[in-house]
């Protein structure tokens, strides 16, 4: 991760679908309309796995019996973009 990364000074709200969904979500030098593009495809289609979706490399942590920290990166235009939410139950 570059120096440059700068701290998760964004942030872009919750996401719910029938109770579960992605929480607390933040970004550096992403928009959060495209973050919570990428939260919802994460989440809701891709069943909490990393396939790439938009160029967006991701990695989860659990931390509970339902509850992980997911986080991505990707670069774009010469800026190093990433995201940052919890998922679960």
């Amino acid at each position: 991760v570059p120096a440059s990364a700068g701290k998760f000074t964004t942030k872009c709200g919750d996401g719910q679908v029938n109770g579960s969904g992605w929480y607390n979500l933040k970004t550096v030098d992403t928009a959060c309309r495209v973050a919570r593009k990428l939260a919802d495809h994460y989440v809701f289609e891709a069943g909490g796995n990393d396939d790439g979706f938009k160029g967006w490399n991701c990695s989860e942590k659990q931390l509970g019996d339902e509850l992980w920290r997911v986080n991505c990166h990707r670069e774009k235009r010469g800026k190093f973009q990433r995201v940052r939410f919890l998922y679960g139950a």
